[in-house]
């Protein structure tokens, strides 16, 4: 059996907090993302609006500030982790690579 936890989306950014830093000294950057699509779903067509929280870490997180503004549309790579312990039915999106669409 083979494992995967790999996510490719196309959103925009909406929102990008303050870059802090972990005790640890690690980057990390918390963003909103909003994807619209239509999607075919047993033949026919469905609207898709969706609002994703997504997480960036290290020297990935300084460059996203450095070059993504608000409104700014991307292709996101990444895989999916729960918020926290207490929070394992909140989905964040761990993103690991990003490109600029426009």
């Amino acid at each position: 059996m083979t494992i995967s936890n790999q996510v490719t989306l196309t959103a925009t950014l909406l929102e990008k907090q303050a870059l802090r830093l972990t005790p640890a000294g690690i980057p990390i950057l918390e963003v909103t993302l909003l994807h619209e699509s239509e999607q075919q779903q047993n033949g026919m067509p469905r609207r898709v609006t969706l609002e994703a929280v997504a997480k960036i870490t290290g020297p990935l997180a300084k460059r996203f500030v450095e070059q993504v503004a608000i409104g700014q549309a991307l292709q996101i790579g990444g895989f999916l982790a729960s918020a926290g312990q207490k929070q394992r039915n909140r989905l964040v999106l761990h993103i690991e690579q990003y490109e600029l669409l426009n």
